[in-house]
């Protein structure tokens, strides 16, 4: 179990580290990190009892939700139609499932076709 919290809390930690860059960078999939994040930190803190942890938890995912919708519709959105753009997202999210592409790669495609850099 020892392990097992120890690589949790590192894994988290990264995330919170990503989340925040990709903030800092005035990216919107920052907020997205964010709110899967929370995740880990609710388990980090039933599994090490912090339970303290658990309203400031709440209180992430509301503010990542609410971040994320008040960041505005992507251009890509704009140009394109919202369903062309998330079937595309849907594609390379299985594929990444299928090929085990790793987890930024992952984000960085997102990223793209939210910014209209690939085609739909």
């Amino acid at each position: 179990m020892d392990i097992f919290i120890l690589f949790l809390s590192l894994y988290t930690s990264v995330l919170t580290g990503i989340m925040m860059w990709l903030l800092g960078n005035k990216k919107r999939a920052g907020w997205a990190v964010s709110m899967g994040n929370q995740i880990n930190w609710v388990v980090l803190a039933v599994v090490t009892h912090a339970y303290g942890l658990l309203p400031l938890t709440a209180l992430m995912t509301f503010l990542a939700i609410k971040g994320w919708r008040n960041w505005g519709e992507s251009p890509a959105l704009a140009n394109g139609t919202r369903e062309d753009k998330l079937a595309h997202i849907g594609a390379i999210i299985y594929v990444a499932h299928q090929t085990g592409y790793g987890y930024f790669g992952l984000l960085r495609e997102i990223e793209e076709v939210l910014n209209g850099k690939l085609e739909s």
